[in-house]
């Protein structure tokens, strides 16, 4: 990310400059590709053993699966995997922001749900990421 840092240190305009190359987490992606495997594969060994797996995960990967449950479960001996949602404090240091018990069958139904969005709100997204591409094409 060094040559995005360098652009915006670089750039004398109000706004940011359009990214340079698209970056971004993909949290629906890797979570079901790398992490549910690993579940998969660890949580019935550990159940086995009567122990629990925790995975510290971001806030925003946290939010992609489906955020805070209704009625979360604080207790340990409720599921397989304590999911610990790690984010920033104001003093710029990680702390747990929250956690929850969860099974690894519901651990697996997050990773792999996804939000449906009507046409209209898709195309509503795809033209809002467009225009910057189409300002940049006029300048």
């Amino acid at each position: 990310m060094s040559l995005e840092f360098n652009i915006l240190e670089c750039d004398g305009r109000d706004t940011p400059p359009y990214p340079n190359l698209h970056r971004r987490a993909d949290w629906r992606s890797s979570g079901a590709k790398r992490l549910m495997p690993q579940l998969q594969t660890k949580v019935p060994i550990l159940r086995q053993c009567e122990t629990k797996m925790a995975v510290a995960i971001d806030v925003n990967f946290f939010e992609a699966i489906g955020r805070v449950s209704s009625n979360p479960s604080h207790d340990i001996d409720a599921g397989d995997v304590i999911w610990l949602v790690i984010g920033m404090s104001d003093e710029h240091s990680l702390e747990v922001q929250n956690w929850e018990m969860w099974s690894l069958e519901d651990s697996i139904t997050k990773l792999v749900a996804s939000e449906k969005i009507s046409r209209h709100e898709f195309e509503k997204i795809l033209c809002t990421r467009l225009q910057p591409l189409d300002r940049a094409r006029r300048i």
